[in-house]
């Protein structure tokens, strides 16, 4: 899990590192000078007879107050629907009434309620937590610009837009807005049995039938604030860019997949996410277990037993472990026939998906912090281990990945479980992406590992972190980040939000990235960036014959 990666790098380097915001602009948004956020988003506006001051932004639900930092201004905790709480709880988000005066947009919100990893911790986050946080350049210059909308990762079960490690808000948008000169947002969404429980009685109170997706439908409630109101912040609505790693990732997946998130970005980024779903009787067949565990199975009304039940409790009633190398969990996209109708490469391979450009990718050892092996582990641990993992085909894997072709059996475990769950379901999800659309399609490969920490360079590539390098976070922990890796940070970002603007990632001075094709080719995302084509092909053709 993502959150859970940083961690370590916290470990193994120490201190941390703040910095001061630079002075804002110093005009009015009223009027758009001095490079404010303009205030006419084109929606209806709640609150026209206020009167503003500069940095002040006119939403179509109300007014609010951001501040400015470094050279952008933030707008933190805006809510985007309705608190999901009692009766909503389990239903779509609904849309807000308006709010009176100005609303206080300086400090981050709450997360969704969740535990930590392993499912077993104190419950900590609030139910009232749908809510995004925008970044915009304090001088934007000629025209609306393009936009960065990220989804956080976490299993499904964790994390936030506001994920804090060692004082370092991991997702914060402003050096990112700043340096590529666009708009930055992320945003909350309902998680775990909260935000993805599937139940034949939850389906019978929709409209469309829909079940398990309120996570996906809080995301998309989030793409329309935006459609309505970015231009109010400088940002371009057709210009929208979707974005996410891990749980963010897949989510970008489901979102591309789906038919209600038609016209809501023109681009999307999906950074070691998946492409899988839940059936529906999967997903139900694991509600009723929730439902046993919170004493409703004999309620004659088992929504309003369940609403009833208090969300630190809910969410503690089935603990849930999240491992990065192991099998996945059961909270994510269920096919409902709503939001979801068919299994998500499937509608892409049928073309029934959003066409839009995109950059899908993962990391070259992204199992290598969770792998349940020590480093120095024997290969009749690793050959225990496998089969403990995969039992039937444990044989086959075997034979494909022979410890002895590898540095170490870690070694051979780590390529082993990142090749399966993470480099070979995006070359998957690239080639049916490939096949069913005309726009074209981004393959990178991100293999470097941290240049100044000797006791995490043998852990390569790991899990997420390439999340620090896009947002220009890898001070974590006070890790101080050399020159090439700084060079990999602005490159990042530049190839990132070019995709938003232009639809195709591209960076001055950095190499140009070729569209994925028969020959597979990529981009290292690296020190320095190389092109290349085929991206471990030899396992990841044996990886297909197991794909569903």
């Amino acid at each position: 899990m993502l959150v859970r990666s940083f961690l370590v790098l916290a470990l193994l380097v120490a201190g941390c590192s703040s910095s001061s915001p630079a002075a804002g602009p110093g005009a009015s948004v009223v009027d758009g000078g001095g490079g404010a956020p303009s205030t006419d988003s084109g929606a209806p506006k709640c609150g026209a007879g206020l009167s503003l001051s500069p940095g002040d932004v006119l939403t179509d639900v109300g007014a609010l107050r951001g501040t400015p930092i470094g050279g952008t201004w933030a707008y933190l905790n805006v809510p985007f629907a309705a608190p999901p709480v009692g009766d909503l709880r389990w239903k779509p988000p609904v849309d807000l009434s308006c709010w009176e005066g100005i609303r206080d947009a300086t400090a981050f919100g709450p997360a969704c309620p969740q535990s930590d990893a392993t499912g077993t911790a104190p419950v900590v986050g609030d139910e009232d937590c749908l809510e995004l946080n925008v970044w915009t350049p304090a001088a934007p210059g000629d025209g609306p610009l393009p936009v960065l909308f990220w989804i956080h990762g976490g299993g499904f079960t964790g994390g936030s837009a506001a994920e804090q490690n060692t004082g370092v808000r991991i997702y914060d948008g402003q050096l990112l807005a700043e340096k590529t000169h666009s708009v930055v947002v992320t945003t909350n969404y309902r998680l775990g049995v909260l935000g993805f429980l599937a139940l034949p009685e939850l389906a019978a109170e929709a409209s469309d039938g829909g079940t398990g997706n309120y996570g996906f439908l809080d995301q998309l409630a989030a793409l329309r604030f935006v459609k309505r109101n970015i231009a109010a912040f400088g940002g371009d609505p057709s210009r929208v860019a979707i974005a996410g790693e891990s749980a963010g990732g897949a989510s970008v997946c489901m979102l591309v997949a789906s038919p209600l998130s038609r016209g809501l970005f023109a681009a999307a980024v999906m950074e070691s996410g998946g492409c899988k779903a839940n059936t529906l009787s999967q997903a139900e067949a694991f509600g009723a277990t929730v439902v046993t565990a919170a004493h409703c199975d004999g309620a004659g009304d088992v929504p309003a037993c369940l609403r009833a039940v208090a969300p630190d409790a809910m969410v503690s009633a089935v603990p849930v472990e999240i491992d990065v190398a192991g099998a996945t969990g059961p909270y994510g996209g269920v096919i409902d026939q709503a939001f979801l109708p068919d299994a998500p490469l499937t509608l892409v391979r049928n073309g029934a998906h959003q066409h839009v450009p995109m950059i899908v990718g993962s990391n070259s050892d992204e199992t290598s912090r969770t792998v349940p092996l020590p480093p120095t582990a024997t290969d009749a641990q690793y050959q225990a281990a496998v089969k403990t993992l995969l039992g039937p085909i444990a044989p086959a894997v075997l034979a494909e990945y022979p410890s002895t072709d590898f540095a170490s059996p870690w070694a051979a475990y780590v390529a082993m479980t990142s090749d399966a769950k993470f480099t070979c379901g995006a070359r998957r999800a690239i080639v049916a992406l490939v096949g069913a659309q005309a726009e074209p399609v981004y393959r990178y490969f991100f293999t470097h590992a941290l240049d100044d920490a000797p006791k995490s360079r043998p852990f390569g590539a790991w899990h997420g972190i390439d999340v620090l390098y896009l947002f220009e976070h890898t001070n974590v922990a006070g890790y101080v980040p050399s020159a090439g890796e700084v060079g990999l940070s602005d490159a990042m970002g530049r190839y990132w939000t070019s995709l938003a603007g232009t639809g195709t990632p591209s960076a001055d001075g950095e190499p140009a990235w070729p569209p994925s094709d028969a020959q597979d080719s990529y981009l290292e995302l690296a020190t320095p960036r190389a092109v290349g084509a085929g991206v471990r092909t030899k396992y990841c053709d044996f990886w297909d014959q197991y794909a569903l």
